[in-house]
């Protein structure tokens, strides 16, 4: 079991969920005419596109049908996988409106899916819808969806200048399941050799230290803690972030490495997890 089952709470998943989300209202609000077409690091998507998305996701989450498909790909250049073309069909049903329509349609989904957080299950491996009708835990769904939209305000302000936002109950939570993916991270995707140990510190608000080990069988697991690691990683949560869902290249974020600097830079490249 995972540790965002084991020590899963409702109320505050369904917390930071809703601050995620209303992360994304607060600052689609405040954003002007010229803002709302500036271009994100998400290819083809401008700060239109990224807030058409959060709310073609919750809009199907909260029960209604995905919108008539795609049929001439050809026209979207930027998008190259299935999942790719899933996201864009809710994106694309929403380009001829106006952003104010946007922002008014993300003000009456927050309310809703607030009823419907409220009364989801005190379990955290109930069953629940996700994304493309993928059905998973009830703490996962919540923490996959938590992590993505906080991503998405970020993209919006880095996209239009303003300050990231790093602290709060979505931005706890994010870090949270990023570092819940890290031993697998570390030993799968970056394939780290039995006996790794990999620490990393990651600044923020407050800092933290995190430790993955890699066990005899190849298998990578969260250790409370270890004097002696064979490589060490420092980063921001905000470049974590980045990393993470790759938004930026490695050589464009700063990060810094010690140890065994092999398995660092595999572990750092193996970071891209978001599709």
């Amino acid at each position: 079991m995972s540790r965002e089952l084991k020590s899963w709470s409702r109320e505050d998943a369904a917390t930071a969920y809703l601050d995620a989300m209303n992360g994304v209202f607060t600052v689609a609000r405040d954003l002007d005419h010229d803002e709302w077409h500036r271009p994100t690091d998400l290819p083809g998507w401008v700060v239109f596109d990224v807030v058409a998305h959060v709310n073609a996701i919750e809009d199907e989450l909260a029960g209604r049908s995905v919108p008539s498909p795609i049929h001439d790909w050809s026209l979207f250049p930027h998008v190259t996988s299935p999942h790719q073309q899933y996201t864009e069909v809710g994106v694309e049903s929403r380009r001829a409106r106006p952003p104010r329509d946007l922002v008014d349609e993300l003000a009456e989904l927050l309310d809703e899916r607030s009823r419907q957080l409220t009364n989801a299950p005190d379990s955290p491996d109930a069953e629940m819808r996700g994304p493309a009708g993928m059905v998973e835990p009830i703490a996962r769904v919540m923490a996959t969806r938590t992590l993505d939209m906080w991503a998405h305000e970020q993209d919006v302000r880095w996209a239009t200048g303003r300050s990231t936002r790093m602290s709060g109950p979505a931005a706890a939570a994010a870090q949270s399941r990023m570092v819940d993916a890290l031993p697998y991270i570390v030993a799968r995707q970056a394939e780290a050799p039995p006996g790794s140990v990999v620490e990393w510190h990651i600044t923020g608000e407050p800092d933290s230290t995190v430790v993955v080990q890699v066990d005899e069988s190849g298998r990578g697991q969260l250790v409370p803690w270890t004097d002696d690691p064979s490589t060490t990683i420092e980063l921001s949560l905000e470049s974590l972030q980045l990393l993470f869902c790759g938004r930026r290249p490695y050589a464009s974020i700063d990060v810094v490495v010690g140890g065994d600097t092999d398995v660092a830079e595999r572990v750092i490249s193996g970071l891209g997890v978001t599709p």
